[in-house]
């Protein structure tokens, strides 16, 4: 099961930059919205929460 919430915002590890959980996809994707409004479906093991 994701530690994810639909307004999370996250991080990427593979790559620089983050945005917003914007749909559970499944319990391994999420969808995140990136600058620009572009929606990426990501695997959740790819992203970490962003505390700031």
């Amino acid at each position: 099961m994701s530690n994810f919430k639909i307004g999370d915002k996250v991080n990427f590890l593979s790559t620089v930059g983050g945005g917003k959980v914007t749909k559970i996809i499944d319990s391994r994707m999420v969808m995140v919205e990136i600058e620009g409004g572009f929606g990426i479906p990501t695997l959740i093991t790819d992203l970490v929460l962003d505390y700031r």
